[in-house]
């Protein structure tokens, strides 16, 4: 083997290391600020209780309370769903696009007006409750892919 060829092969070798380790890097300062992300429900509007179905628009509020900011695209990770509960009971499921979170440092991001509707089977159960809404027995799940593993906040 050629002395030129041998050096491409050490220098590339060395180069995916690199990228490699900081690649972990990355992940785990990702996993390390996530496990301390807060989530929470901030209003609720557009209630709509009929027969054939329960719907509302809610802003769901995550707060970065580290010192390291917390920025993934969809490469690393996304959003993948959000579980909704009322009084500690489940109530729906919603699935956002989202696949690119950057919450600062100390720092809060608002998603908007993300529509919820109660599956119909969930409907008789919860609708004397929710017709005495109260958004302080709302709580959120929300399951978060980075790396190709999931991850969960509970709020």
């Amino acid at each position: 083997m050629k002395p030129i060829l041998k050096k491409a092969i050490l220098i590339s070798g060395v180069s995916f290391a690199i990228v490699g380790v900081l690649a972990y890097n990355k992940v785990q300062k990702l996993k390390r600020v996530f496990e301390k992300l807060e989530i929470k429900p901030v209003s609720v509007r557009n209630l709509k209780v009929s027969f054939t179905a329960i719907t509302f628009t809610t802003d769901i509020l995550f707060v970065n309370p580290t010192s390291e900011e917390f920025s993934v695209s969809g490469y690393v990770a996304s959003l993948k769903r959000l579980n909704f509960f009322y009084s500690g009971k489940y109530i729906a499921t919603i699935r956002p696009v989202i696949n690119e979170i950057e919450i600062p440092a100390n720092n809060k991001l608002l998603f908007k007006n993300l529509p919820v509707e109660l599956p119909s089977g969930e409907i008789l159960g919860s609708i004397m409750e929710l017709t005495s809404f109260d958004i302080n027995k709302l709580s959120i799940e929300a399951f978060i892919d980075v790396a190709g593993s999931e991850y969960s906040i509970k709020g």
